[in-house]
């Protein structure tokens, strides 16, 4: 038995399900946004047709109302299934710019109900308001400041994303610190980030921890010194530790206490 013929018709059965579920993650365009973490892939087959199912008995009912009607027996005996009739086979041939227009319809329905449903969560801030919405991706929430307003009845953005880091350099340790300005998330993982206005400092000039002593502002404070140039780029994976402080406009930090 020719086996290429039945596992193509599988892939077509879950190809909607698939280009809903990378739309709805963002992965089919912007890897900054992706809020997809790595996942078992059998609750990616699962999820898939599952999906796929739904958009099929939708596209099932549309084609009945044209005037069409599936055969089933016919996908049957392209699948090998005992019992059916090989006979229905050749009926698929006998319809191509219908089924041509049936998948390619339901691939871009897919595709649309993902991005719509991405945009509609993310525009109206569901997924921070709501945790039933929520992605998984917790480096997208951190380091835009999002996950600040996780609890609250509105979405408050942040002003200044200010990350401090450690890093090792010739066996000595710093600590460079600055703006965030931007941060590259590949297949749901942090991969780098870029901070603007940096300073760093040895970590063994570290702030003096006593009593009722508070140390002064970076930029006021004599260990630190500005590293020249507009953008600074480091790898996450050459991070040892990541702190990360968000920062408001006045308005907004009353606007955030009232509530």
């Amino acid at each position: 038995m020719n086996f290429a013929l039945p596992a193509t018709l599988i892939l077509i059965f879950a190809l909607p399900g698939i280009i809903f579920r990378e739309t709805f993650l963002n992965r089919a365009w912007d890897s900054a946004e992706s809020p997809l973490v790595k996942e078992p892939l059998p609750e990616k087959i699962a999820w898939s047709l599952g999906i796929s199912a739904i958009f099929h008995a939708i596209w099932s009912y549309i084609s009945k109302l044209f005037g069409y009607t599936i055969n089933y027996k016919a996908i049957l005996a392209i699948l090998g299934v005992r019992g059916t009739a090989n006979a229905d086979f050749p009926s698929v041939y006998n319809y191509p710019l219908e089924i041509f227009i049936y998948n390619l319809s339901i691939f871009f329905a897919a595709w649309l109900a993902g991005y719509i449903s991405h945009r509609v969560i993310r525009y109206f801030h569901f997924d921070i308001k709501y945790r039933l919405f929520r992605f998984d991706s917790p480096w997208l929430y951190l380091l835009s400041g999002e996950k600040a307003s996780f609890g609250l009845n509105k979405y408050v953005p942040v002003d200044v994303v200010f990350v401090s880091f450690i890093l090792e350099k010739a066996g000595t340790p710093y600590i460079y610190c600055g703006m965030l300005e931007e941060y590259i998330i590949t297949n749901g993982l942090l991969d780098r980030v870029v901070i603007k206005a940096a300073y760093r400092r040895k970590m063994e000039n570290d702030k003096d921890n006593a009593p009722g002593k508070r140390s002064p502002k970076f930029t006021e404070s004599e260990h630190y010194y500005r590293i020249e140039g507009d953008y600074f780029i480091v790898k996450y994976n050459e991070i040892r530790t990541l702190n990360i402080e968000y920062f408001y406009l006045e308005e907004e930090n009353t606007d955030r206490e009232s509530k």
